[in-house]
């Protein structure tokens, strides 16, 4: 399973928002992830935070199971062996790193912390009653490519085992897709509601 995921737990990683990143320090990389890093490597931290909190919620999910997603901090295989095989924890595992992924790359589009991403243009259609476009939408789109591109590099091998693994990784990236939901602000004097100012959201994680 991927080495890569390591970027959620090193220590040498976790004030990446601060220092550069060295994309050929990161264990694990295929050529086509080290390219990426190199074009992208603004928004790196952002895929490092997006695996953090994928493997956060992978261990709340677990936490009551004998397997509760427990990470080694030792070993760069931060699951030790237990992953190996095509399991159905695998499966969750994967889904749920490129989900983190492409979440924590959009809302830091979406914060304005990289230069080349930011809000969601293509939302400036007619207003609904009541309501118009305002804030800044979340560019999904643009974290979902992030996630596909670097998570799914390394499953290039014409074999189930990697079919699996980008099936996975693909339903974690819809599952933040198709739960993007309308958010409101309303203006107006003492608080009433006038006017809506409304803005395309990611689902909390």
């Amino acid at each position: 399973y991927p080495i890569w995921w390591s970027l959620a737990i090193g220590h040498q990683y976790s004030s990446l928002g601060t220092q550069p990143i060295l994309c050929g320090s990161i264990p694990g990389l295929v050529p086509k992830q080290l390219r990426f890093c190199r074009n992208y490597v603004e928004i790196m931290p952002s895929v490092a935070e997006g695996v953090k909190i994928g493997i956060q919620e992978c261990q709340h999910q677990f936490r009551g199971r004998r397997w509760n997603c427990t990470t080694v901090n030792d070993n760069l295989a931060i699951f030790g062996p237990v992953l190996d095989k095509a399991t159905r924890e695998s499966a969750f595992v994967h889904a749920i790193a490129s989900a983190g992924v492409a979440f924590a790359v959009t809302r830091s589009c979406a914060e304005g912390s990289a230069t080349i991403c930011g809000c969601d243009t293509r939302h400036k259609g007619p207003p609904g009653e009541g309501w118009k476009w305002g804030g800044c939408s979340e560019d999904v789109e643009f974290g979902s490519m992030v996630s596909r591109e670097f998570a799914d590099a390394r499953e290039n091998r014409p074999d189930a085992r990697s079919a699996m693994n980008r099936h996975n990784n693909e339903a974690g990236r819809t599952s933040i897709i198709d739960h993007m939901h309308l958010k409101c602000k309303c203006h107006g004097l003492s608080g009433s509601c006038e006017v809506k100012t409304c803005w395309w959201s990611q689902p909390d994680f």
